[in-house]
């Protein structure tokens, strides 16, 4: 019912009130149950990272990163909002400062947890290592990317009707982005390329931070 709304008019456009009144109850009740209106779109956005990260721990730190984390978001049975509200989420941030602001803000908390868990995973720390920071913000961006390639047109009508094919493409542009080159430019060394088994170090933060935008 929200979501629709949304969709109509916009997320600046529609009140915590006009809600209320299209699902057919006071705002006094909604209240109970959410705060504001953006409770309401954002409710399980960016909210798995605990589910991810006490399965990615449990991950052989022999694999490579992008094994584990597509391992760990396997091991997710009860996903805690549909892909089809993600990506409307993302599109309507797009035009709502404000709503954008809350989505940067909830990616932030969840990145920064995602961060510390793929750091603990790897034995390094985010406070001496980039590699923790990029995986963790490539990740998302990875599936941003494959909800918009598998929406094509669609915009807010999209559906998605294969989860696991989103998040194949998630992991396979993940691959690509974080492999090594087949051959280096002249003037490069190995120690240059982003290794498949180990996050990037920070001498290597300008390039990959430049390939991920």
């Amino acid at each position: 019912m929200a979501l629709e709304l949304f969709a109509k008019r916009g997320f600046d456009a529609v009140s915590f009130g006009d809600i209320a009144f299209a699902a057919g109850i006071s705002e006094r009740l909604m209240h109970r149950y959410f705060r504001e209106k953006d409770d309401i779109l954002l409710k399980g956005f960016c909210e798995n990272a605990p589910s991810f990260c006490k399965a990615l721990m449990t991950m052989p730190r022999t694999m490579a990163p992008v094994d584990a984390f597509q391992l760990a978001m396997a091991c997710e049975t009860a996903p805690l909002i549909s892909l089809e509200r993600v990506y409307a989420i993302l599109i309507l941030s797009e035009k709502s400062p404000k709503l954008r602001a809350l989505v940067n803000e909830r990616r932030r908390l969840w990145e920064n947890e995602v961060s510390i868990t793929i750091a603990a995973w790897l034995g390094s720390s985010t406070e001496t290592d980039f590699g923790p920071d990029f995986w963790a913000s490539a990740f998302f961006n990875a599936f941003a990317f494959a909800l918009r390639a598998e929406a094509g047109e669609a915009g807010l009508n999209a559906e998605f009707y294969d989860p696991a094919k989103v998040a194949e493409l998630a992991f396979e542009s993940l691959r690509q982005l974080t492999a090594p080159p087949a051959r280096l430019p002249a003037g490069l060394t190995n120690a240059a390329a982003i290794p498949q088994s180990h996050p990037p170090g920070r001498n290597q933060r300008s390039t990959v931070e430049m390939a991920g935008e």
